[in-house]
């Protein structure tokens, strides 16, 4: 019989077999060891001669890492069912009566969702070509059913209404007939339900085969993750087969993610070198030392970003320092002020010669956060600051 998938998940992890992890908690610290237990409590981390216990309520996410090689050959993956939620799963073979959708998954077994849940199966793998395409028709909105196709490099469809499919073909009702589309002509389908944002949930999950869950407590139990997708539905999840256990959700607000109040720029000169997101002016990626940052803010002086905080938030993070295709050749000096409403938080000189330094600042019961990126010793050359994981913590 297949298991029911609900779209409010709760998982349940108990017991105390180990395997190995890296922890990191909403300070940004990060322990690496094995995990030794999880519940709706709180995980407990150890390695040869300590252990770590950190609250669930402080745990930003867990990554329970495979060989590279392992998690890339699962998750090519031809078909994937994307849920209203935003959970995706992937499997060999998708259905539909109309009523209810039925995957085939590696990981999690047979699943049943319901079609008023479903948004969209994708039948091909994606490139950076196609990925942009299929994500711009996920956010589009529509009144009919969108059966997609390829024709060269671009992404077509058809309005209609899909009734029912199978693993051969796609019924497609279309200016008054049924019509049965062979399979491997369909690109994939997209429903015109909107996404409904998963407000209960307190985990997302993702398994080693590209699978996608939101949760809403987690535990773990003996060789396996207990996932209860409903009252009386649960879902056992072999433990080698989970990548990333992700508890930030809805707690941790990028400040890339997030359009500021207010930007003002005072050249030097008479160029304006404008703040980046996710990534510098020359479109790499944020680089402090030797690491590289997908999240954070490249900014350059002079430069007064102001951000909303209505008394939403209470810490903010970030590892800051001079970007290193500059700070390798001794360039750039800034002075860094960070306020929370009119209270000054961090007043730091920064150059080449800093090491990037974390920062974790209380902006409790403030209305305003004000980061102001201002001229340093050096004119203004080589002034390009990183704050990479720039965050705001509920």
């Amino acid at each position: 019989m297949p298991k029911s998938l609900v779209l409010t998940l709760s998982l349940f992890l108990f017991g105390s077999r180990i395997m190995a992890a890296e922890l990191t908690d909403l300070a940004g610290n990060v322990h690496s060891g094995s995990l030794k237990s999880l519940s709706s409590t709180s995980a407990v981390l150890v390695d040869k001669s300590s252990s770590v216990e950190v609250p669930v309520d402080q745990l930003m996410k867990i990554v329970i890492a495979p060989k590279k090689e392992e998690l890339q050959q699962k998750q090519n993956s031809a078909i994937r069912l994307t849920i209203t939620d935003h959970s995706e799963l992937t499997g060999s073979r998708v259905e539909s009566d109309g009523l209810k959708a039925t995957i085939e998954t590696k990981t999690l077994g047979e699943l049943q969702v319901p079609a008023r849940k479903v948004k969209a199966v994708l039948y091909s793998r994606l490139d950076e070509n196609t990925q942009k395409q299929w994500d711009n028709l996920l956010l589009r909105k529509f009144s009919d059913d969108l059966l997609v196709v390829k024709k060269g490099e671009k992404l077509d469809f058809l309005a209609g209404v899909v009734t029912q499919y199978d693993d051969k073909k796609v019924m497609f009702l279309y200016e008054g007939n049924e019509i049965p589309v062979r399979l491997e002509k369909v690109f994939g389908i997209i429903h015109p339900l909107p996404f409904s944002p998963p407000d209960q949930a307190k985990c997302k999950i993702e398994t080693t085969s590209g699978d996608s869950l939101f949760v809403e407590q987690v535990n773990l139990d003996n060789d396996s993750f207990r996932v209860q997708t409903g009252p009386d539905h649960f879902i056992s999840i072999p433990q080698n087969e989970i990548h990333l256990l992700d508890f930030s959700l809805g707690r941790i607000v990028y400040l890339s993610d997030m359009p500021p109040e207010g930007v003002e720029y005072t050249p030097y000169f008479d160029t304006v070198w404008e703040y980046q997101r996710d990534k510098t002016i020359d479109g790499t990626a944020l680089k402090l030392g030797n690491r590289e940052y997908a999240k954070g803010l490249w900014i350059h002086s002079k430069t007064k970003l102001t951000y909303r905080l209505a008394g939403d938030f209470s810490r903010f993070q970030a590892l800051m320092g001079i970007d290193a295709s500059v700070a390798k050749s001794g360039l750039g000096d800034v002075h860094v002020t960070i306020s929370a409403d009119d209270d000054v938080i961090l007043d730091e000189q920064v150059t080449a010669f800093t090491a990037p330094r974390k920062l974790d600042l209380d902006v409790r019961g403030h209305r305003f956060l004000h980061i102001l990126i201002d001229f340093g010793e050096g004119l203004n050359i080589g002034d390009r600051l990183d704050l990479v994981e720039a965050r705001l913590i509920k």
